[in-house]
């Protein structure tokens, strides 16, 4: 958990880092830059060789201490311990599949069903009813400039990152390719959730890039 406290400072760094003036840019920016770490982090543990049990501590206790944080106000420090509690969740299930086209069916009903829950469904409800939830179920990032309004990237969505990676580990796919990919599904996101009126879910973009990444692995392995 030290790794995360020293990330934890990155991230307060990046809000110190003056602005230019225009918000979507600053956005952007402090979305990328603190990205960098967060990934670092989320791969420390979605590649790594820790245990089931250890996994799970690491899920419970960093979710707690990210609650905690965020309760106190303190969303920056808050991101580090959220991605850690996602990614080891993440790592954990991604573990259980055997098979690289059970990933790939996972990719295609976690698209369908997080689009209707950011427009129609949970998502939705918890940004028009409840709010302040919105503190424990988002990793937010700063901005440049230390401005209130940064971006904010669902704990799921680590998740997610967390199971594709592990599981393309365990199912023989592609573990770098995959990786990367993911990432980059995260920053073609946000670019786009900026440039349009309408919040966007992460979900759709990452479950295309792990398509992408490994489509002519599972069709070999389909065809054979």
């Amino acid at each position: 958990m030290g790794a995360a406290f020293l990330v934890g400072i990155v991230v307060v760094g990046v809000r110190s880092i003056p602005g230019t003036g225009m918000e979507r840019l600053d956005v952007f920016a402090g979305f990328v830059l603190t990205l960098l770490p967060i990934a670092l982090l989320i791969w420390w543990v979605a590649s790594g060789p820790g245990k089931a049990w250890e996994l799970g501590v690491m899920t419970a206790v960093a979710l707690v201490v990210g609650s905690a944080l965020s309760w106190a106000g303190w969303p920056s420090l808050a991101l580090p311990f959220k991605a850690i509690a996602g990614a080891a969740a993440g790592t954990l299930l991604g573990r259980q599949f055997a098979e690289g086209w059970w990933l790939a069916l996972v990719a295609v009903v976690a698209v369908v069903v997080d689009v209707w829950s950011v427009f129609a469904g949970p998502t939705k409800m918890v940004v028009e009813e409840a709010p302040v939830l919105l503190d424990y179920l988002l990793l937010h990032f700063p901005i440049l400039g230390g401005g209130p309004m940064g971006s904010g990237l669902g704990l799921s969505d680590v998740i997610f990152v967390g199971l594709f990676t592990s599981g393309a580990l365990v199912t023989g796919l592609r573990l770098h390719g995959t990786f990367l990919a993911l990432c980059l599904g995260l920053v073609a996101t946000m670019a786009l959730a900026l440039s349009l009126p309408v919040a966007l879910p992460a979900l759709p973009l990452l479950g295309l890039t792990f398509l992408l990444a490994n489509a002519d692995r599972l069709l070999s392995r389909k065809a054979g």
